[in-house]
């Protein structure tokens, strides 16, 4: 019996530079359009998105948090990655970056300001 490596254990990735209007499934959908390739499906499960702290205002950015059910072939070397995504109109386009090593601070969800509560 051979076992595909790439599904023995879960790996936690991180993604930054979502658009903000972005929801769980198009964040699916669209790792999915970058990552599955040559008949190879990666099952991207979104398992967290907020908006990103240190964006701007007039240039907000969501950051998700993103498990496989099969990881990726690109990342099978490195801890980060970068990809360029086109936007709704044309010339728009923009960078995301997919990490493992998730340095600096990770939103795990997002709140209206109202809600939002510092201790």
């Amino acid at each position: 019996m051979t076992t595909d490596n790439t599904t023995l254990n879960v790996l936690t990735f991180r993604v930054s530079g979502l658009l903000p209007d972005l929801n769980v499934d198009e964040v699916a959908k669209l790792l999915s359009r970058l990552l599955d390739k040559g008949g190879f499906t990666t099952g991207p499960n979104v398992r967290s998105l907020g908006l990103d702290p240190h964006s701007s205002a007039c240039n907000a950015t969501q950051v998700a948090t993103v498990d496989f059910s099969r990881v990726p072939a690109d990342f099978r070397a490195g801890s980060s990655w970068v990809y360029s995504v086109s936007g709704s109109r044309q010339g728009d386009s923009r960078q995301i970056m997919i990490d493992s090593h998730f340095q600096g601070w990770t939103p795990l969800n997002g709140t209206r300001d109202e809600e939002h509560n510092v201790e």
